[in-house]
């Protein structure tokens, strides 16, 4: 996926997340199942290389929707063990269960999730508060990965100004962060 992929799905994901939330819930049924999809969806973005959206909504619908197609078949359709006779799996099972018990969950909790989630509300909310250059500005270094000389040449400004922008940005959210919800 290309850094401006990767940029415009970000974004579709942030300003529209409610609204995509709602789109897989009317789909899936459950509003947490669609929260969790949607969350999961945006993770593999993070983390896949080439992918090439032409329409970005419809593009993180399906993919939210595919993964919860994948959980719920995970859930209810175990996977058979080639060549291992019934009477075998259930010892695998046994064993595969001890050994998930003593591995380290890596994925977060649900709690977490919820955390998360809120925070990235959140920060939304934050971001509108920001002028908009100073948004633009911020948006260009954080969420597209250019550098600051980058976003001087993009806004035509000095360098200067853009970290002087970029600072007052973070100290403002920071700030807002720091406040009792």
């Amino acid at each position: 996926m290309s850094e401006n992929d990767k940029y415009v799905l970000r974004k579709v994901f942030l300003n529209s997340y409610s609204d995509l939330v709602k789109t897989i819930t009317k789909r899936l049924g459950s509003r947490e199942r669609a929260e969790d999809a949607l969350h999961d969806a945006y993770i593999r973005l993070e983390r896949n290389g080439e992918v090439s959206a032409q329409s970005p909504r419809a593009y993180l619908v399906r993919m939210a929707l595919n993964i919860a197609t994948d959980t719920w078949r995970a859930e209810n359709h175990p996977k058979r063990i080639p060549g291992v006779p019934q009477e075998s799996r259930s010892i695998l099972t046994a064993m595969g269960r001890d050994a998930a018990l003593n591995a380290i969950d890596e994925n977060p909790d649900a709690e977490r999730v919820a955390v998360a989630r809120s925070d990235l509300r959140r920060l939304n909310a934050i971001l509108a508060e920001l002028p908009a250059r100073r948004r633009a500005i911020f948006e260009a270094i954080w969420l597209e990965g250019a550098t600051p000389e980058q976003a001087a040449d993009r806004f035509d400004l000095a360098l200067r100004t853009i970290q002087q922008e970029l600072k007052l940005a973070r100290e403002h959210c920071f700030a807002r962060f720091r406040e009792k919800s």
